[in-house]
């Protein structure tokens, strides 16, 4: 899963920044990974030509901490969501599976790509290069995050008819698995902004903000647990509200300068777009009920589409960034 290089930082650019993510949590909901995790111990070798020398112990601890992390999120959440009752588990980690895909294959490949040509750019102390770089991978991965979300809020009730209701499971449960999955996809939206940002805290060498975001994001986690939380759709919301704070955090991190990278106007009509979707399916004005698995996936890929469309019209560093 580790990152390949395209593009020059150059070529990468657009007209901005931040950039992606770290790396591919095979496990969701989460953001970063191992592999930009490990990048954070320098972005590259010194002008002399010499090797750099590996890091200290602290900055290995803190890498191993911002990947994994992540990954303890969906496994905690899991754990507090089999207090649910018998099923409860089962339908909540499929549910979660949902977003699996367009998170790892999608939005965190962008942070991936994307990191090469960040850490050059960082290293060369280039804030343009930069934040040129890093405007183009948000614009693709906010992009990516609103299609997917809005497939799934559209087609999540197929895509578990499909992949999971060939067992056991009867309707009612696929019918709760799709509630819940349309619920986690909301939670890619801070996701895409998490890995983006993520993406510069590494090539900076800068990762005890991630920690410190994900430490108290899981002890939130925890404490509801504790609690008594166990509904599926209760839990999946605040781990959307968590990841959200979460991908706050690491904006601010990124220091004053991040505010005039993002690509705003772009951002503003992909959520726009999402926000439509949202809205035509909860008043019914998609036409769902009564539609085979087919058709349903048909309409999903429309919807997704759809934002796509709107987001590259308003937004020059996507469709730059979709021209390289």
């Amino acid at each position: 899963r580790a990152g390949r290089p395209g593009a020059s930082a150059a070529h990468y650019a657009g007209d901005g920044p931040p950039a992606a993510a770290a790396g591919h949590a095979r496990d969701a909901g989460s953001a970063p990974s191992e592999a930009a995790a490990g990048h954070a111990a320098g972005p590259g070798a010194p002008a002399s030509g010499k090797a750099p020398a590996l890091p200290g112990a602290g900055r290995w601890l803190l890498a191993g901490l911002a990947a994994g992390l992540p990954l303890a999120l969906p496994f905690v959440a899991r754990s507090v969501a089999s207090q649910g009752g018998e099923g409860a588990l089962a339908v909540f980690n499929y549910a979660w599976k949902l977003v699996e895909l367009p998170l790892v294959l999608a939005i965190q490949l962008v942070g991936t790509i994307a990191f090469p040509h960040v850490a050059r750019a960082v290293a060369a102390g280039d804030d343009a290069a930069t934040g040129h770089a890093l405007r183009q991978a948000l614009a693709l991965a906010w992009a990516l995050a609103c299609a997917a979300a809005a497939g799934l809020l559209v087609g999540a009730p197929a895509v578990a008819r499909l992949l999971f209701g060939w067992g056991r499971m009867d309707a009612a449960a696929l019918a709760t698995l799709a509630a819940w999955g349309r619920l986690a996809a909301w939670g890619l939206l801070p996701q895409a902004v998490a890995a983006v940002a993520l993406t510069v805290l590494a090539a900076r060498a800068r990762l005890r903000p991630v920690v410190l975001a994900y430490a108290v994001a899981l002890a939130v986690l925890l404490a509801a647990g504790a609690a008594g939380l166990a509904d599926g759709g209760a839990l999946m919301l605040l781990i959307d509200l968590l990841l959200a704070g979460v991908a706050g955090v690491l904006l601010a991190a990124l220091g004053a300068g991040a505010r005039a990278w993002l690509p705003w106007r772009g951002m503003a009509v992909g959520l726009a777009a999402l926000l439509a979707v949202a809205g035509a399916a909860w008043a019914g004005a998609v036409p769902l009920a009564g539609l085979g698995v087919a058709a349903s996936l048909a309409l999903a890929l429309l919807a997704a589409g759809a934002v796509v469309l709107a987001s590259v019209l308003a937004s020059p560093a996507l469709r730059s960034a979709l021209a390289r």
